[in-house]
């Protein structure tokens, strides 16, 4: 119970000196999930209706989920040409498919827009990979069916 008096005293120092900072807050929270919208991505991306404080749940379909939180958290030197920056976002799962970032005093509405960027980088780099990944394996298949076509007529005509 001793250590009481220092929750109290964060507390008080918080409504006599933060409350007028709520409102940044809030806006840098909505500056992160506008950027984050206008990706337009399917995959990422954050519910509006629901943003009123400074709180902001970030939605991720269509990959492993926890890789991309890590993939936030690392910063890789090809990202600031991107960025202009680099960006580290702490973030871990909130739910199966969404994470729960916080704005707070220490970040500024420049902060708030490098890690959008710094969201969409990631995002964007992910589906680009993994459409690569997909277009390889179509064209191994691809290569397949015409060798199992020519592979076809050669045996047809060897019957002949």
């Amino acid at each position: 119970m001793r250590q009481l008096g220092f929750l109290a005293a964060a507390g008080i120092y918080c409504l006599d000196n933060m409350i007028g900072r709520l409102k940044q807050d809030h806006e840098n929270a909505k500056i992160l999930a506008k950027i984050i919208n206008d990706m337009n991505s399917p995959h990422v991306f954050v519910k509006t209706e629901t943003l009123d404080t400074n709180i902001v749940i970030l939605n991720v379909k269509g990959f492993n989920f926890a890789e991309y939180c890590k993939r936030l958290g690392t910063v890789e030197e090809d990202e600031k040409k991107v960025v202009g920056a680099l960006v580290a976002i702490r973030c871990g799962p909130w739910s199966e498919s969404s994470a729960r970032l916080v704005t707070h005093c220490d970040v500024s509405p420049e902060m708030a827009v490098k890690a959008a960027e710094k969201i969409c980088f990631v995002t964007e780099g992910i589906f680009l990979n993994s459409f690569t990944k997909n277009e390889i394996l179509h064209c191994q298949l691809d290569i397949l069916d015409i060798f199992i076509c020519l592979f076809s007529e050669f045996t047809k005509a060897l019957k002949k």
